[in-house]
C-alpha cells in the first residue's frame, strides 16, 4: 500500500510533468524533446522518457531541480568589450550554477546522454542517442562552446547605473525576464532570457522578440527610435531566423545574440560585413538598391581603407584615442563616420538647406581645433600654415569637417606624406573655401556665379568634393574612380566626384559649385570678367589660375606647380610690373586662391609666362615655359 508521503510526491510529478507537457508551449514538441518521440535531429536510440534528460525524482548526488545531467566543468572564456572597460564596467563571474545546466549540454563537452540516473538502474550511465550523437554536434546551432566572447554576456550585472543605455527597474523585476537573484542588483544568465521548459517563442525565449521586443526590454540605444535603422520602410530578412516587421529593422538585423560573426558587440558578421550583410538586400552589399549600395564603392581604386584593415576600430563612450587613430593604427570602419543606432536617411543638395553635417553622420564625434592666427602679408611664393596644435572632442559634431579631421590632421600622428587639412582649412586665410564657419563673407558667392545649395547656404562639405563620381551611387566619401593628377608631377588629389581636367569643360569639379555660364560662356556674372573666355575651358581650366601651390622662394617659377591646394590659402599676392620690387602695399592686391602673381596663360601651347616676359600683371607675351 502507498503511503501518504509516496502519494503527495506521485501527485506532484504528474502535476509537474502535465504543466511542463501540455499547459506550456509543450517540450514535447520542441527540440528539448530528447526521446525516441522528439521531432528534432537529436534525440535518443531508445529512451522513451522525456524528462529523465534533465530530471529524476531520485538521485544518489547533491543537486538542486532534482537534476539528473552531470554538471560541466569547464572554463568558459567570456564577454568583454572596450564600450564595457570604457564606463569602468564591472568584471563579470564565470556563469553560475543554474547556466551551467544549460551549458552541460550546450557547450559541447559532456554526452548529451550522460545522466547521474539512468531509468530502472539508480546508477550513473549515458543513454544512446541515434545516428551515433554523443555531445552536441558542432555543426549544430545549440553548439556554442566554450568560448562565450561572441554571445551574449552571462556572469554580468546588470548594471543601468553606470551604462544609461540600459533601462533602469526596481529589482528584482516582476517581468517575463529575470534576473538571477544571487547578486544584489541581479546578474544576467542564461535563465534571464531563457525558459527552457516552454517554447511559444521559439529558442525557448521568456518573451517575444518581434521587433527586438526581448532586447528592447533590457536596452535603449540613444535616438534610435529615430534612426533610419529604426524607421526605414524596407524590409528586412535576417541572414537566420524570422522576418521582421515592414519598417522595423530590429536588434537581430545586425546582431546574433549566440555565436555572432564580429567579436565584440555580437555582430552577425566582422564589422562591415555586418553593414553589407551580402546575402540579402536592404542593406549596403553589392545586393543592396542603388541608393544604399556602399560595397562596392569601398572596393573601388581611390577609397577609405573599409574593407582592408579590420580589427582596429575601438568602440568606447570616451572615443578612440589618438593613438588608436594614428599611423600606426590607422582604420576606417563604418562606425568611424556613422553610428548605426542614430544615423538618419542622408541629406541630398536639394534638402541640405542651412545644415552643415549630413544627418548620416548623426551621434558620430569629431575634433575641432583651436585655430592659429595667420600670416596672410606674405611677398613669395612660400606656403606658411597656421598649424593648430589644440583639438577639443566634438560628441556631437556640428560640421562634417570635424568628423573628417579626427583621422586627416595633426590631431593625429599622421603617416609620412599625408596632408593635415586642419592647417589648410583656417577660416582666417585670405583664400578659404568656407569649409569652415567665419571667414569674411565672400560677396562674390551669389546665386549668379554659384550652383545651390553653395549660393545660399556658403558652406563646403568634404563629401560636395570627395566621393563617388558616379551620381547615383550613396553620397559620401566611400571610394572613387577618379584619382586627377593635376599639373605638376607631384600633385594628386584622390576620390574625387568629378575630375579636375577635361579638354572641352575646364575644370568640371569646380563647377559642380560654380556655374558653368559664369566662366565659361559670354557672362556678365564673374567676379573677373575675363572669365567667360571660351579659352578657359581647356584641360587646366581653373588650376591654370587657381589653387597652384607654387615650389621655390620667388615669384620666378613660370607656374611650376608642387601640388594644387583647393582647401585654404594662407597667401596674398600683389601684382608687379616685370623687373620691379615687390613691397606690401604698393601694388593691387590678389587673393582668391590665385597661384603667385597674375600672368597671362597661352593656352594654345600651354605654357606659363616667366617673370622676365612680363611688362604689366595682365598683358599678352610671347615667350614662356611648359608645365
Amino acid at each position: 500500500m502507498l503511503n501518504r508521503i509516496n502519494i503527495l510526491f506521485l501527485t506532484f510529478l504528474i502535476f509537474v510533468s502535465c504543466s511542463f507537457l501540455f499547459a506550456q508551449t509543450s517540450i514535447r514538441t520542441s527540440k528539448h524533446n530528447l526521446s525516441t518521440t522528439g521531432t528534432g535531429t537529436i534525440k535518443a536510440s531508445s529512451e522513451t522518457e522525456i524528462c529523465i534528460f534533465c530530471h529524476t525524482p531520485h538521485s544518489k548526488q547533491a543537486t538542486t531541480q532534482l537534476w539528473n545531467r552531470q554538471p560541466t566543468t569547464a572554463t568558459y572564456t567570456l564577454y568583454s568589450s572596450d564600450y564595457l572597460t570604457s564606463i569602468s564596467y564591472s568584471a563579470p563571474n564565470q556563469p553560475n550554477a543554474k547556466s551551467k545546466l544549460c551549458l552541460s549540454c550546450h557547450d559541447g563537452t559532456i554526452a548529451i546522454g550522460t545522466v547521474y540516473n539512468t531509468r530502472g538502474s539508480g546508477s550513473t550511465g549515458t543513454i544512446s542517442m541515434t545516428g551515433g550523437v554523443t555531445t552536441m554536434p558542432v555543426a549544430s546551432t545549440g553548439n556554442i562552446g566554450t568560448n562565450l566572447a561572441n554571445d551574449h554576456p552571462v556572469g554580468y550585472l546588470y548594471e543601468p547605473a553606470k551604462d544609461n543605455q540600459l533601462i533602469s527597474r526596481t529589482f528584482p523585476w516582476n517581468t517575463a525576464v529575470k534576473l538571477d537573484p544571487d547578486a544584489s542588483t541581479g546578474r544576467v544568465e542564461c535563465h534571464t532570457c531563457h525558459n527552457a521548459h516552454d517554447n511559444q517563442f521559439s529558442s525557448f525565449l521568456r518573451m517575444s522578440n518581434a521587433n527586438a521586443g526581448l532586447c528592447t526590454h533590457c536596452h535603449t540605444k540613444t535616438n534610435y527610435t529615430t534612426s533610419i535603422h529604426r524607421t526605414s520602410t524596407t524590409a528586412y530578412t535576417p541572414t537566420s531566423g524570422s522576418a521582421t516587421t515592414v519598417g522595423e529593422y530590429s536588434c537581430r538585423s545586425c546582431h546574433k545574440s549566440h555565436s555572432g560573426g564580429g567579436t565584440p558587440y555580437i555582430q552577425r558578421a566582422v564589422e562591415q560585413n555586418t553593414c553589407y550583410d551580402g546575402t540579402n538586400t536592404g542593406c549596403h552589399g553589392t545586393n543592396a538598391p542603388a541608393a544604399n549600395r556602399i560595397q562596392p564603392e569601398l572596393n573601388k581604386t581611390w577609397k577609405h581603407p573599409t574593407n582592408t584593415t579590420d580589427g582596429r576600430h575601438k568602440n568606447r563612450i570616451t572615443h578612440e584615442t589618438t593613438t588608436e587613430l594614428g599611423s600606426t593604427n590607422r582604420h576606417s570602419e563604418c562606425q568611424d563616420c556613422h553610428n548605426p543606432h542614430q544615423a538618419q536617411v542622408a541629406v541630398t543638395k536639394s534638402t541640405r538647406g542651412t545644415l552643415r553635417i549630413s544627418t548620416a553622420l548623426r551621434g558620430t564625434w569629431g575634433v575641432e581645433p583651436t585655430w592659429a592666427t595667420p600670416n596672410t602679408a606674405m611677398l613669395t611664393n612660400d606656403v606658411t600654415w597656421a598649424v593648430p596644435t589644440v583639438y577639443t572632442k566634438v560628441t556631437t559634431p556640428t560640421d562634417e569637417y570635424q568628423v573628417c579631421l579626427k583621422c586627416h590632421s595633426g590631431y593625429v600622428t599622421l603617416p609620412v606624406g599625408k596632408r593635415d587639412i586642419a592647417a589648410e582649412i583656417n577660416p582666417q586665410y585670405a583664400s578659404y573655401h568656407g569649409i569652415v564657419p567665419g571667414g569674411t563673407t565672400n560677396a562674390n558667392v551669389v546665386a549668379t556665379t554659384t550652383n545651390e545649395p553653395w549660393a545660399t547656404n556658403k558652406r563646403v562639405w568634404c563629401s560636395d568634393c570627395h566621393g563617388s563620381e558616379s551620381s547615383t551611387s550613396p553620397r559620401g566619401p566611400h571610394g572613387s574612380t577618379l584619382n586627377n593628377v593635376g599639373p605638376g608631377t607631384s600633385n594628386s588629389d584622390k576620390m574625387l566626384i568629378a575630375t579636375i581636367q577635361s579638354t572641352t569643360a575646364g575644370t568640371p569639379l569646380c563647377l559642380v559649385c560654380h556655374k558653368a555660364t559664369s566662366y565659361n560662356t559670354a557672362s556678365t556674372g564673374s567676379r573677373f570678367a575675363d572669365h567667360s573666355r571660351g579659352n578657359h575651358k581647356v584641360a587646366e581650366g581653373c588650376f591654370a589660375c587657381h589653387m597652384w601651390d607654387f615650389a621655390g622662394t620667388t615669384l620666378n617659377t613660370g607656374g611650376k606647380s608642387g601640388r594644387i591646394n583647393a582647401h585654404g590659402w594662407n597667401k596674398r599676392y600683389y601684382w608687379r610690373e616685370s623687373g620691379s620690387t615687390l613691397v606690401a602695399g604698393t601694388r593691387v592686391m590678389a587673393d582668391r586662391f590665385i597661384g603667385g602673381y597674375n600672368s597671362d596663360v597661352n593656352f594654345s601651347t600651354k605654357q606659363c609666362f616667366t617673370d622676365a616676359d612680363a611688362t604689366r600683371g595682365c598683358n599678352t607675351h610671347t615667350g614662356g615655359r611648359t608645365y
